[in-house]
């Protein structure tokens, strides 16, 4: 199936997980995209983005804790958003914990 942008949808969804700049494309497919399981994979990686920004942001306000910015940055921006890009380039859906359950919620599916 393609999207709006003529992508087929497994290269859709996988360039919302570029490491670090996948962001950008997810946020255009979570504004413009009509395929639902673009839109769904497009706002696990913004949540993703958000939830390791808000860990780094909430670490970096602790001495003792700010250490761990640099390991959060490397797993939430890098590892693991590579390891759901060759999830999604090979045509599987993972859906993360807490995350994919909000994302239900948010776009209201049983």
């Amino acid at each position: 199936m393609k999207t709006m942008f003529n992508l087929e949808e497994k290269t859709a969804i996988a360039t919302c997980y570029i490491p670090v700049l996948g962001v950008l494309p997810a946020l255009v497919f979570l504004i413009t995209e009509k395929n639902p399981k673009v839109k769904w994979q497009a706002w696990q990686a913004v949540l993703i983005w958000a939830t390791v920004w808000a860990a780094g942001w909430l670490l970096e306000t602790s001495m003792f804790l700010r250490q761990l910015t640099p390991a959060i940055n490397l797993g939430g921006m890098i590892a693991l958003p590579l390891f759901l890009l060759i999830k999604a380039s090979s045509g599987e859906t993972v859906k993360l914990p807490f995350l994919g359950e909000l994302i239900d919620k948010i776009l209201k599916k049983p």
